[in-house]
């Protein structure tokens, strides 16, 4: 993926997320006061993110090794329609049959994923998995999830597991039950 910057909201209390996000190099820029509603009080998000020159700068600054930093990547939001098109794409012989064969218009799938679902990946410098998830149907307090890939290459590093982790609390964040 073609991305100059990557940003995300870690809840305050999240002390945790906090100090690995910094470890890789996300630097704070601001607090969004009270936006999340979490077990009856609403709490603050920290609101953080890294650059590209950065990202790289700190890639190319690491040890090889199975503790380095060269073993991390960061987990993201896809909120443009053409970037959850290209995943979609990039992804597609992962599947079997590919998922160009079982969905024959992967434009209007994507776009349908856009407006409906949220679509979240794993990269370091290049996407390594995704899941699409959606939570949209409050009254039926009924959420789903329609993908996961993971490159074979990226597979025994847990990030399946990070993934379907983040949509749990994703779920819990807007009030559905676990």
């Amino acid at each position: 993926m073609n991305l100059n910057r990557i940003e995300l909201g870690v809840l305050e209390s999240n002390t945790r997320a906090l100090k690995l996000y910094e470890k890789v190099g996300f630097n704070r820029e601001g607090v969004k006061r009270q936006s999340i509603y979490k077990n009856g009080k609403f709490v603050d998000m920290i609101m953080m993110a890294i650059l590209k020159e950065e990202f790289t700068e700190n890639y190319k600054n690491t040890t090889k090794g199975a503790n380095s930093l060269l073993n991390l990547y960061c987990i993201f939001k896809i909120q443009a329609f053409d970037e959850i098109y290209k995943v979609l794409i990039d992804f597609s012989d992962a599947y079997t049959p590919a998922l160009a064969e079982k969905i024959p218009n992967l434009q209007d799938y994507a776009y349908k994923l856009y407006c409906n679902a949220e679509v979240f990946a794993a990269a370091d410098v290049s996407v390594l998995g995704f899941i699409t998830f959606y939570a949209n149907d409050r009254k039926s307090k009924i959420s789903y999830i329609t993908q996961i890939a993971i490159k074979p290459k990226s597979q025994n590093k847990h990030i399946g597991k990070e993934l379907l982790d983040l949509c749990i609390e994703g779920r819990e964040g807007i009030g559905l039950d676990s």
